[in-house]
C-alpha cells in the first residue's frame, strides 16, 4: 500500500514535457498503469514475477467479505465458549505419568483438589512436559460446578490457553474489524488510482489527438494492455516509478 502511495505522489509531482505528442503518450502510459493497478493489482510489473504482484480493488472486496465473516463468526460463538458458573480453587501436583513422544520422554501431571462439596478430586493435565512441576507444587484449578470432570489448571501455559480460548469470539471480531479497516483504506486508494488513471489516460489521448496522432480508444487500450503483459510497460519506466523527472518520451 505504501508503494502505491509513492507511485501516486511521483505522478503528482511530475514535470511533463512540452511536446504534446510525447506528453500525451507518457500520460496514457502512466494512466494505464494506475488504472490497471487499481483494478487488478496483479498486472503491476507482471514481467518481474509473481513476487511483485499486489492486490487490486477486487481483492479489497474479498478482504472486506472476510472481515464481515469473521465478525459474524465471532457473534455466533459469543457466549458459547468458556466455563459456565466457574469455580477456582487451590490444587496440588500429586503424580507424574511418564509417556513417550517422538523419542522424547514426557510427563503428564495429575492434580488433586477439594471441590465445593468438600470432596477430593484428581484430574490430569491437558498437556505434557519434559520438565513437570514437582510433586507437592501448588497450582490453581478451575472447573464448572456441574462438570467436575472437565477441571483444568488455570495458571501457567494451560491457563493462558484457557483464557485465550475463552475470548476467541473477541479475537475473531477484532480480526474482522482490522480486515475491514484495511480493506476500506486499500479500496479508497485503489479507487483514487482508477479515477486518476482514467483522467490521465483520456487527457493523454486528447493531447495526442491535438498533435495529429488520433487513434481509436479500443486500439489504444489493447495496445497498452499488451505492453503491460509483455513487461514493455511497467511502473519503473513511467512517471509512477520515477520521482522528480520529466516523462514525456525520455
Amino acid at each position: 500500500m505504501f508503494t502505491k502511495l509513492v507511485h501516486f505522489w511521483n505522478v503528482l509531482q511530475t514535470s511533463w514535457q512540452d511536446d504534446p505528442a510525447a506528453r500525451g503518450a507518457a500520460k496514457m502510459a502512466v494512466g494505464a498503469i494506475l488504472t490497471f493497478e487499481g483494478l487488478f493489482g496483479s498486472l503491476r510489473d507482471i514481467a518481474d514475477g509473481p513476487n511483485k504482484k499486489t492486490g487490486g480493488i477486487f481483492s479489497n472486496v474479498i478482504a472486506f467479505g472476510i472481515g464481515v465473516a469473521l465478525i459474524f463468526g465471532g457473534g455466533l460463538v459469543e457466549g458459547q465458549l468458556g466455563m459456565k458458573d466457574p469455580v477456582e480453587t487451590q490444587g496440588v501436583v500429586v503424580k507424574h505419568e511418564r509417556t513417550k513422544s517422538s523419542d522424547k520422554i514426557m510427563y503428564r501431571e495429575y492434580f488433586e483438589f477439594i471441590d465445593h462439596y468438600g470432596q477430593t478430586q484428581v484430574v490430569s493435565s491437558r498437556s505434557r512436559s519434559t520438565h513437570p512441576l514437582a510433586i507437592g507444587k501448588e497450582v490453581v484449578i478451575k472447573y464448572e460446578r456441574n462438570n467436575l470432570e472437565q477441571a483444568v489448571r488455570a495458571d501457567g501455559i494451560e491457563g493462558l490457553a484457557l483464557r485465550a480460548f475463552g475470548h476467541f469470539d473477541v479475537i475473531l471480531k477484532v480480526l474482522g474489524w482490522v480486515a475491514i479497516a484495511f480493506a476500506v483504506v486499500a479500496f479508497t486508494i485503489n479507487v483514487a488510482f482508477i479515477a486518476f488513471g482514467i483522467k490521465l489516460l483520456m487527457g493523454g489521448r486528447r493531447e495526442r489527438a491535438q498533435a495529429g496522432q488520433d487513434t481509436s480508444l479500443v486500439n489504444d487500450l489493447f495496445s497498452l494492455l499488451s505492453q503491460l503483459k509483455s513487461g514493455e510497460l511497467s511502473v519503473k519506466n513511467t512517471a509512477a516509478g520515477r520521482s522528480g523527472r520529466s516523462h514525456g518520451g525520455d
